[in-house]
């Protein structure tokens, strides 16, 4: 699993934790964030954690890393403008995961491009991105955000 971004790793741990008591352990975790700070501390705190990997990545810089399982991006593009949000897709697109979970707000109708670092409920299902996922998960939280749920098929098909 992928998370991009990781952010502080706040409720993280005892997602992973509890996967691994019930034997559904992931094999590899790496947790990436544009913020150098938070990612030393993450690994600091964890460095006893042999399948736990952090490092510093920028979505619409870098490349992510390629072909795992998922690509979880729960709390990035409602902070990114239009250019930057095609940028992440574009990385999450060459990544090749074999899913996609990625924060939504579906009830918003109209999506306005923002400057960087301020906030849009971003809804992929609308112009100008018009991503439409495999499952929508209702998150149940207090600004409604929404987990799409994207294939590596329906991924490899998009025109950004």
């Amino acid at each position: 699993m992928v998370d991009a971004p990781c952010g502080s790793f706040h409720w993280m741990p005892t997602l992973l934790r509890r996967l691994e008591r019930s034997h559904h352990a992931l094999d590899e975790y790496t947790g990436l964030d544009v913020v150098e700070s938070i990612i030393e501390v993450s690994k600091i705190t964890y460095v006893n954690t042999s399948s736990w990997h952090f490092r510093v990545a920028d979505l619409t810089k870098d490349d992510l890393p390629k072909g795992k399982d998922l690509i979880l991006s729960r709390d990035a593009l409602q902070h990114l403008s239009f250019e930057q949000v095609k940028l992440a897709l574009k990385a999450y697109q060459r990544a090749a995961p074999r899913y996609l979970l990625v924060g939504s707000y579906p009830w918003n109708t109209e999506n306005r491009d923002i400057a960087t670092g301020d906030y849009n409920a971003i809804n992929l299902m609308r112009p100008p991105f018009d991503l439409w996922p495999e499952e929508i998960f209702n998150e149940e939280t207090p600004d409604h955000k929404h987990l799409l749920l994207f294939t590596q098929a329906q991924i490899a098909q998009w025109t950004l």
